[in-house]
């Protein structure tokens, strides 16, 4: 861990840089009598401009809802608007949203006068069309704001990190950075205010229409960078919120995601007018996990450091050790009865509480050896020496398990009666999201014998019964691939390329094959349903299935009318998605008679986070 924390510095101190080869080309540039002259008068195509292809909804997402809030006079308020030849008709939305923003197709599918081709030897034309185009480039601009280490002086996480505080976020953040330097990309780190203020120094300020200022392709931050960048880069970070990406580790549920949507969808849930840690009003793929959970967001992950750990390690026969997760003294509320099980089980419990003192003989810890904080290479080295890997139900999905069992150890998985959400456990109350907890870390629970045993550890029979059988097993050290370096590489290296927000195009990746249709069951969110078929839900598939065409196929008795709804549950039935930004794979119905139409993929055999045919 610190040999990442000093990687980590020594990146946030120099900021990295590579300058990519450039090929010099001698270009024929494409240009026209109207874009150099006179565009066709839009007169002439008025008629068009009332008419819209039957598959908008897929080719053009948001087209609809653009005009809509250009029909109700929001464009007045910006002068920019005017300035484009905006004047209140609707074939000068059409054309602002065709021609300056890709919003909606053109007007009349395209048809113009007659273009002719000009060759040209200036390379200027090639140059700016390739400047939009980020993935014409084998490197491009990274900005990485660590919002979290801006408010250092409040919240000390780094401080603490070297007394026992959270390490996750560090870890997650070091992992990111290392990745992008070595993909070769021009990474700049910013961890201050001040240090964001001067990045951003070069960029012009930008009115409410021109989305073409910039001068990074991607912004990685998290959820406090991003409220840093709202309230001092407002304009900014408006006209290019599509190259944001957000750290978010445990997941934004689109209920949550805008203002209007958890007014109508959360609030009534969960009794509460705050929503702190949403209404980003990103798309929910912009969101980054720390673990493979909603389908929804995008599966960033950790490294698991393996280089020093021997896969042939043998574990010493003569005691029986465990090692308890839980390194702050509150994290052993109500840990009595388990403590009690594993000495009644002469198992050697160690433990590394750092805020305990050795003259303290409080009664938990009376038969425990606590070693207090210890560095990255001495946790290793006990992690070699121990069997168990004991959670008491907290932290919740913290690297640790996966790191113990890469050292052969196995890990005692708190599992809960009562699944834990944001409505029945303070930690999760402020989370923008559903999610339901049913243990401590659910990836591991999927992991399974012989590495993980999911159990009630304040079941004392059912704790005996977990530890004997941790006894009989000899579990090899195991990292599943996508927590390795090189699965780490392969994620951050395809995102950044493959995803794309700023096109309003519906993109062919993931592949359009590897679309697999699944009617939801009643109640039955669509991770849940494309889950009972071994698969995964594809939020990026979603405009594919939002069609008539789909509705009578999976539900014949659907007629030709079939209604739109504004629903995170949409679509569903024989009713049709209204409003896109609500596509949702996490959504449940709360009605039973409701059944939705889910987009399902396949799992590549070792990267949850694509399909097969995906890389």
């Amino acid at each position: 861990m610190q040999i990442r924390l000093r990687v980590l510095l020594l990146i946030v101190i120099v900021t990295l840089s590579i300058t990519p080869f450039c090929l010099i080309f001698y270009s024929v540039s494409i240009t026209t009598a109207n874009e150099r002259t006179n565009r066709v008068p839009l007169e002439k195509y008025a008629a068009d401009c009332e008419v819209l292809p039957d598959t908008v909804n897929i080719t053009f997402p948001l087209c609809l809802n653009k005009i809509e809030w250009f029909k109700s006079g929001n464009w007045r308020k910006e002068p920019c608007y005017s300035q484009h030849k905006v004047d209140g008709s609707l074939c000068s939305f059409r054309r602002y949203l065709s021609e300056f923003e890709s919003f909606c197709p053109p007007i009349g599918n395209g048809r113009d006068e007659t273009r002719y081709a000009q060759q040209s030897s200036n390379i200027d034309h090639l140059f700016s069309a390739m400047h939009g185009f980020p993935e014409s480039y084998a490197y491009i601009q990274i900005l990485v704001f660590i919002g979290f280490l801006a408010h250092e002086r409040t919240l000390k996480f780094a401080k603490y990190s070297k007394k026992g505080g959270p390490l996750g976020e560090l870890l997650q953040w070091s992992d990111l950075i290392a990745s992008l330097h070595i993909l070769g990309h021009n990474v700049t780190v910013a961890t201050s205010v001040k240090a964001l203020r001067t990045e951003m120094s070069l960029i012009e300020n930008s009115n409410e229409c021109d989305a073409s200022v910039i001068n990074f392709d991607l912004i990685f931050t998290d959820i406090m960078g991003f409220h840093i960048f709202r309230k001092r880069k407002k304009q900014y970070t408006s006209n290019n919120r599509c190259r944001f990406r957000l750290i978010d580790s445990f997941g934004t549920h689109v209920e949550f995601s805008t203002p209007q949507f958890f007014q109508k969808f959360a609030q009534p849930i969960v009794e509460t007018r705050k929503n702190q840690w949403g209404n980003l009003e990103l798309n929910l793929r912009q969101h980054w996990t720390f673990y493979p959970h909603t389908s929804d967001n995008t599966f960033l992950g950790f490294v698991v450091d393996t280089s020093e750990i021997d896969v042939n390690i043998t574990k010493s026969s003569k005691k029986f050790k465990a090692l308890i997760y839980g390194k702050e003294k509150y994290m052993w509320e109500n840990a009595e009865t388990a403590i009690r099980v594993l000495s009644e089980e002469n198992v050697d419990i160690h433990a590394t509480v750092v805020d305990v003192e050795h003259d303290q003989t409080e009664l938990m810890f009376e038969n425990v050896t606590n070693h207090g904080f210890l560095d990255s290479r001495a946790i290793s080295k006990l992690l070699d020496d121990v069997h168990l890997f004991f959670g008491l139900g907290f932290p919740l999905e913290g690297p640790a398990p996966l790191e113990a069992i890469a050292h052969g150890a196995i890990f005692i998985n708190a599992h809960f009666d009562v699944a834990k959400n944001r409505i029945n456990y303070k930690f999760l109350g402020e989370k923008p999201t559903f999610r339901q907890y049913t243990s401590q870390c659910p990836y591991m629970e999927e992991i399974g014998l012989p590495y993980v045993i999911t159990t009630n550890i304040n079941d004392p029979y059912a704790l005996r019964k977990a530890i004997r059988h941790a006894k009989t097993l000899k579990p090899k050290p195991y990292v599943p691939e996508e927590f390795t370096t090189q699965g780490m590489l392969l994620r951050v290296g395809v995102f950044v390329e493959k995803q794309d927000f700023c096109s309003n195009l519906v993109a062919n990746w993931p592949p359009h094959e590897s679309l697999k249709i699944v009617t939801g069951g009643p109640l039955e969110s669509c991770e849940s349903a494309c889950s009972r078929e071994h698969l995964v839900c594809e939020p990026a598939h979603f405009p594919l299935i939002n069609n008539k065409n789909t509705l009578k196929r999976v539900f014949p008795k659907c007629d030709s009318s079939s209604p739109n709804d504004r629903s995170p549950v949409a679509p569903y039935d024989c009713v049709l998605q209204k409003e896109p930004q609500l596509f949702s794979c996490a959504s449940a119905p709360r009605i039973g008679t409701i059944s939705r139409i889910c987009p399902c993929r396949d799992k590549h055999h070792n990267h949850s986070a694509f399909c097969s045919k995906c890389i």
